[in-house]
């Protein structure tokens, strides 16, 4: 019986320090990952939201003058409406929205994937102030009055580089077609209207149809956590009291608890420098676009940083919990005046019970 008790001790002090091990990894995951705070805090910091608009308006002026389209968004009014129309704190306010609603999906709030980002009054207003941009510019110019100011602005009426307004320059047509080429679904946004459903991959498929498992997944994640907290108890208190000294088994687990406390916090900051590598070398692979790019891998860093530091902590308190657990039992033996029991003592005092209960037996028999 002796035996199948240690094998019993050894093998549930195996389980219980993978059990905290894998509760550490899992909690610090969940911690940074579980919840959409610590994502919206990591891009907001990173830079992320001033730097999207100018450097999509550098590549949309880039493409427009090599391709000779959509020449008006390489004009300096223009992108200044531009960074007018869609500040930062749109462009957070509408990724914080897809952010909370894919959360709410994945925590099974709600049963389908569901987000709106409708930029189309942002567009209206951008064309508005380019309107109003060009109506105060065209108002300014002269009438030309030299044959030539005349042919060199009736073949190219350009409002933005017209310098005298030539015979029958109609300004409000002119001014109406800038418009309508910034609001047009084929020009400056081809969708000012952002949905899960028209967010696609290069197979077609929908975000929603894509992501179809994360639920579950994320589910059985939160469940697991649970199932594992559950397991670090009951394997303590099974391995306290398959000690027949108690106290001992108080102060077995406490230093499983601090070997497991001190390798967890090692482990995490091993775990925490490969995961920068990581990022750092997607990061230089990674061609165009540098700005926003950087920003991408101070956001991922920064999560990096989140879920290594969490991990570190649940190993300080682990080795906090361990000295209590430690120091507690030495304290309680000690006021107590309770002497440690050796596996021979116990199984001596077992066997004297047993003699003294036989001839007891015997001397009544013989009464």
């Amino acid at each position: 019986m002796h035996i199948v008790r240690r094998l019993l001790i050894g093998l549930f002090a195996s389980l219980l320090s993978i059990a905290l091990f894998a509760l550490g990894g899992a909690w610090a995951f969940h911690h940074v990952f579980g919840s959409p705070k610590p994502l919206e805090s990591a891009l907001a910091s990173s830079g992320l939201y001033s730097n999207l608009v100018p450097t999509l308006i550098n590549e949309e002026a880039n493409g427009s003058s090599t391709q000779g389209q959509n020449t008006y968004i390489s004009q300096p009014a223009v992108q200044a409406a531009i960074k007018q129309s869609f500040p930062p704190s749109l462009v957070q306010q509408d990724a914080n929205q897809a952010i909370n609603a894919t959360y709410t999906w994945l925590q099974g709030t709600t049963n389908n994937l569901n987000f709106s980002v409708d930029l189309s009054q942002a567009t209206n207003n951008l064309a508005n102030n380019v309107g109003n941009y060009l109506q105060a510019r065209l108002n300014g110019l002269p009438t030309c009055n030299t044959l030539a100011e005349i042919q060199a602005d009736q073949a190219n009426p350009n409002p933005f580089t017209v310098t005298c307004l030539p015979p029958g320059f109609d300004t409000a047509t002119s001014i109406q077609q800038v418009k309508q080429s910034i609001t047009s679904s084929n020009s400056f946004l081809s969708n000012p209207k952002l949905t899960s459903d028209n967010i696609k991959a290069s197979n077609g498929k929908s975000l929603s149809n894509q992501l179809h498992a994360a639920p579950k997944a994320y589910g059985l994640s939160v469940k697991g956590i649970y199932i594992d907290a559950a397991a670090v108890v009951l394997l303590s208190i099974a391995i306290v009291f398959l000690y027949i000294d108690r106290l001992k088994g108080v102060r077995r687990v406490g230093f499983h608890f601090i070997y497991v406390g001190v390798v967890s916090a090692g482990i995490a900051l091993l775990v925490g420098f490969a995961l920068k590598q990581l990022t750092n070398k997607i990061h230089l692979t990674i061609v165009g676009k540098q700005v926003v790019e950087s920003n991408l891998v101070t956001a991922a860093n920064t999560l990096v940083d989140d879920f290594k530091n969490f991990w570190i902590w649940y190993g300080v308190g682990l080795v906090v919990i361990g000295f209590v657990l430690v120091v507690g039992e030495h304290l309680v033996r000690k006021k107590l005046k309770i002497t440690p029991v050796t596996p021979d003592e116990a199984s001596h005092s077992h066997g004297s019970k047993a003699a003294h209960a036989t001839g007891s037996r015997d001397f009544l028999k013989e009464s």
